[in-house]
């Protein structure tokens, strides 16, 4: 974490150098040979580029990474390899973004829901969920767990929360949504799990995140839970969800459809049995790119189909069709495995 009111670069020994070093990070750097396992880090603004040859040795293991730089650097990257400059890194406690534009350096961190002044070491505002946890003051942090804890910071299409006792069995679940992704804070689109222990007192003790490739259920993340009275780690697939248009239903009943003559992943895609599920999902499919051509309304949300929509409907349609093509081919065996 970068202190309030510093500036400079941190060495990857670990040594501070203030502003104004002409060590900062090369733009461009590139490399054809490694001494020892040094260094431990490559940095630049732009590229890396490892020309061929380039090897490391033995058990030697080293990282690359693209950041930010406020100096001029450029060249092989030679003595700036490994800074970390200032500007060069956006996030800071908790992993949280800075927002140097409008505060200034290392003034402000954004949590989503809320903003913290680190100078101060306080929140701006009261928790906007603290109607929902009236055991914590309005003020605390991370539910009173400020070494190990991370503060929530928004909502994703989902956001479970999953209850667990002493004997790792779920309790309770509840459920929040945001399908259209308008909360402070959110993470984007995807299904959150948050677990609350009963023996870390029902704070946040774990958290689980699972991204579709489009919507909830298109793609091979659905969401999977744990039932009420069951182990927390044994997941099962889960269809409380409502999709988020017709797209994403679409995928949904495709889904349901596998499970109803029990084939799943791409050894189900594959399966004979799958056959009329996958024509159903293309025939669906076809009608929604119909709908957005002539801007027709989305049975699911009312408006008129977008053209995510009606993209993701056609790439799911285009890779059932692709694997109906495939097994009508004589004497063609797909590996599934």
């Amino acid at each position: 974490m970068k202190l309030p009111g510093r500036s400079g670069a941190l060495s990857a020994s670990g040594l501070w150098q203030d502003a104004g070093s002409s060590n900062a990070l090369p733009a461009n750097p590139v490399y054809n040979s490694r001494t020892g396992n040094e260094p431990l880090e490559y940095r630049a603004t732009e590229t890396i580029s490892f020309m061929e040859g380039f090897e490391s040795g033995v058990n030697d293991a080293f990282e690359a990474y693209i950041t930010t730089d406020n100096g001029s650097g450029s060249g092989s990257g030679g003595s700036g390899a490994g800074l970390y400059a200032d500007g060069g890194y956006r996030y800071g406690f908790n992993g949280k973004e800075q927002d140097p534009e409008t505060y200034g350096d290392a003034n402000i961190y954004d949590y989503g829901f809320r903003i913290y002044n680190p100078r101060i070491g306080r929140f701006l505002s009261v928790d906007p969920l603290t109607k929902k946890y009236p055991e914590l003051t309005p003020y605390q942090f991370a539910s009173n767990r400020p070494i190990d804890g991370v503060d929530l910071d928004g909502l994703e299409y989902a956001t479970f929360h999953i209850y667990v006792d002493k004997n790792q069995k779920v309790t309770k679940v509840t459920v929040t949504t945001d399908y259209e992704l308008k909360n402070n804070g959110t993470e984007g689109p995807g299904v959150k799990y948050v677990i609350f222990k009963v023996d870390e007192g029902y704070r946040p003790d774990e958290v689980r995140w699972s991204k579709n490739i489009y919507g909830i259920y298109q793609g091979p993340d659905n969401p999977r839970m744990p039932k009420v009275g069951k182990n927390y780690n044994v997941l099962y697939d889960d269809y409380r969800l409502a999709p988020i248009d017709e797209a994403d239903a679409n995928a949904k009943q495709h889904d349901q459809d596998y499970d109803a003559v029990k084939v799943r992943g791409l050894g189900g895609v594959m399966d004979s049995k799958s056959t009329p599920a996958n024509e159903a999902y293309i025939k669906r499919a076809g009608i929604i790119e119909e709908k957005q051509k002539k801007g027709e309304k989305d049975n699911i949300t009312g408006k008129p189909v977008t053209k995510e929509a009606a993209k993701a409907a056609k790439k799911g349609s285009e890779f059932f069709q692709a694997a109906e093509s495939l097994k009508k081919m004589k004497g063609m065996r797909i590996p599934t495995q």
